[in-house]
C-alpha cells in the first residue's frame, strides 16, 4: 500500500516503529501542507485518462473538529493514482485532490485512516476550484494545468468527434507541420545571425556606434550582409506569427521594415536586431519541443484538439527577454561577459517587472519539461 495507515498517532489506531522514524522526518514543519514542492505533486496520470498520480511525500494535516485537534502527519511511500469524475465534452472544470484523516474519535466517521481524495468542481465556462472537505484534510498541491481541455473527446480508439472538436483537431495537425518545419528553418536562421555577427565584426572594427547602413546603402556595398538580414527579418515574423503572440510579431515587422528601409543603422542597432532574432528561433525550437510533448501526454486526438489552447498559453508567457538569457547562459562567454550582457537585456526593469518576467519564464519551462 502506497499511503500508509494509520498516520501518525492516531488517538484509537496502531503503527510500526518506521512509522515513527518517517515522522521525525516530518516534525520539523510548522504549519499545514506539504514537506516541499515535489511531496504529494498531483500530475497528470502517464496514460491520458480520468485519474492523476500524487507523488510520494510527506503531508502535514490539520485536525478541524475541535480546537485542539492537532496535526496529523502521513506519509505516501510510491506514487498512488486517483480517479477523478468523467469531464464534461464542453466546459472546463478544476478539482481538487485532498488528503484526509478520518478519525472515529472525534466523530463522523467510524474509520481511523488517512486516504486521498478528489472533490469534483463544477464544469462552468470560468470554473472555479471545489471546496475542501469538512472532515480534516490538507489539499495537495493541486492539479495544475497550464493548457485548459475544454473540448476533450474520450481516449482510447477513435472517438466519435463534433463539428467543432474536428475543426480544431484539422488546426492542430497544421499548426504541427509548420511549427515543425519552422524550427528546422531555425537552425538556418540561426547560421544567419552568426554570418550577420561576423560581417558586422567586419565592417565596423567593433566599433558599437559605427554606421553600417546610411541612406539605405550598406558601407562597402556589402549586398550579403543586406541579404542576411532581409531574410533573418522575414523568419523572425513567420516565427512570431506561428507562436501567436502579436507584440512580438509587431516587433519582427519593425525589423523588417529596418532591414528593407533607408533608416541608418549603426553596429550596435544591428547586433540588438540580431540577438533578438537569436532569441525568436530559440523560442520557436522550444515551442516546437513543447508542442510535441504536449501531443505526446495529451493524445493522439485530444493534443491536436486543444493546440491552440497549447499557443494560448505560450503567448501569455512568451518574452523574448527570456530566451535572449537562455541564450547569454548557454553561449561560450566568459562569465565576466554574460554578466555585463544580462544587465544589458534586463536594464530599465523595475522589481515588479522581474518578479512577472521570472513567472512566465518559470512557466515557459515547466512547457520545456512537459509539465503541463
Amino acid at each position: 500500500m502506497a499511503l500508509r495507515t494509520p498516520p501518525s498517532w492516531l488517538q484509537n489506531g496502531s503503527h510500526p516503529a518506521e512509522n515513527d522514524r518517517l515522522t521525525t522526518t516530518g516534525i520539523i514543519w510548522r504549519s499545514a501542507g506539504v514537506a516541499d514542492y515535489a511531496a504529494l505533486k498531483v500530475s497528470q496520470s502517464g496514460t491520458p485518462g480520468m485519474s492523476v498520480s500524487i507523488a510520494a511525500g510527506h503531508g502535514l494535516i490539520a485536525g478541524t473538529q475541535t480546537a485542539n485537534q492537532g496535526f496529523y502527519i502521513s506519509y505516501n511511500d510510491a506514487a498512488t493514482t486517483v480517479a477523478i469524475a468523467t469531464a464534461s465534452v464542453s466546459l472546463p472544470r478544476i478539482d481538487r485532490i485532498v488528503v484526509v484523516v478520518q478519525d472515529s474519535y472525534y466523530g463522523g466517521t467510524a474509520n481511523n485512516q488517512v486516504i486521498f481524495q478528489s472533490v469534483t468542481g463544477t464544469s462552468n465556462v470560468s470554473p472555479v476550484a471545489p471546496a475542501a472537505p469538512a472532515n480534516p484534510a490538507v489539499p495537495a498541491p493541486q492539479a495544475s494545468s497550464l493548457v485548459r481541455q475544454d473540448m476533450p473527446v474520450a481516449s482510447g480508439n477513435v472517438p466519435q468527434m463534433n463539428t467543432q472538436q474536428t475543426a480544431r483537431f484539422e488546426e492542430g495537425q497544421t499548426l504541427q507541420k509548420e511549427s515543425t518545419s519552422l524550427a528546422q528553418a531555425a537552425q538556418e536562421a540561426k547560421q544567419t545571425t552568426r554570418k550577420i555577427k561576423e560581417n558586422i565584426s567586419a565592417a565596423s572594427g567593433s566599433a558599437p556606434g559605427q554606421a553600417l547602413r546610411t541612406g539605405g546603402k550598406w558601407l562597402a556595398g556589402n549586398e550579403q550582409l543586406d541579404e542576411l538580414v532581409k531574410n533573418l527579418a522575414d523568419s523572425q515574423i513567420r516565427q512570431s506569427a506561428l507562436m501567436g503572440n502579436t507584440a512580438a510579431t509587431d516587433a519582427a515587422r519593425e525589423t523588417y521594415a529596418k532591414a528593407n528601409g533607408n533608416e541608418n543603422i549603426t553596429a550596435q542597432a544591428l547586433a540588438q536586431i540580431v540577438q533578438r532574432a537569436d532569441a525568436s528561433s530559440t523560442a520557436l525550437e522550444k515551442f516546437n519541443s513543447g508542442l510535441n510533448k504536449y501531443y505526446e501526454k495529451a493524445g493522439t486526438y485530444n493534443g491536436p484538439i486543444h493546440a491552440r489552447n497549447f499557443k494560448q498559453t505560450w503567448a501569455e508567457n512568451y518574452d523574448p527577454r527570456i530566451f535572449m538569457v537562455q541564450n547569454i547562459n548557454s553561449s561560450d562567454m566568459s562569465g565576466a561577459e554574460k554578466q555585463i550582457q544580462l544587465q544589458a537585456v534586463l536594464k530599465g526593469t523595475t522589481e515588479e517587472e522581474r518578479k512577472s518576467l521570472a513567472k512566465k519564464a518559470e512557466t515557459i519551462k515547466r512547457i520545456e519539461r512537459g509539465d503541463f
